[in-house]
């Protein structure tokens, strides 16, 4: 087996050394991936939408990458994305508890506002970015999210899955 690290975006391989994915020059994971090189292999790796029902208009459902159960989270005008600073009560949707910090997940990274025309994440002038369905998006500037869409904070990856009736 290879030690490589993976591309998040483009599924590239890259050196083990690499810091920057030479295909689409996206930031590469500090973890190593081993794989084998065949065809069955590539397809496991892309990072697709699961098949999710729409939820019901009061929560709201992440699929974070990586973790076999969905995070279902209570619908608020409101979400902020982070990490929660160590002894506050800050309303925040804690990402630490994922791994946020060690993926670069800034302790107030993004928002997602609910509104009576839809869903809009917002980067909240993170360090690492946010990226929707593989764009970044620029900071303080709400752009709408639909339902099953792909959400990037900094390395950490996530489906987000909403209704509005």
């Amino acid at each position: 087996m290879n030690e490589v690290l993976l591309c998040v975006e483009c599924n590239n391989e890259n050196d083990i050394h690499a810091k920057r994915c030479i295909q689409c020059d996206s930031r590469l994971p500090a973890m190593v991936t081993k794989h084998v090189r065949d065809g069955s292999m590539a397809e496991k790796l892309r990072f697709s939408a699961p098949k999710m029902p729409k939820p019901s208009s009061n929560i709201v459902v992440l699929h974070l990458v990586g973790r076999s159960s969905p995070l279902v989270l209570e619908s608020r005008p409101q979400m902020v994305f982070g990490r929660r600073t160590p002894g506050t009560r800050e309303l925040i949707v804690d990402l630490a508890l994922f791994h946020g910090g060690a993926m670069g997940v800034s302790r107030k990274h993004a928002t997602l506002h609910r509104t009576t025309h839809g869903y809009y994440m917002e980067d909240m002038n993170s360090t690492n970015g946010t990226r929707v369905n593989g764009q970044y998006i620029a900071p303080f500037k709400p752009v709408p999210v639909e339902h099953g869409d792909r959400i990037q904070l900094g390395e950490m990856i996530f489906f987000l899955y909403f209704s509005l009736d």
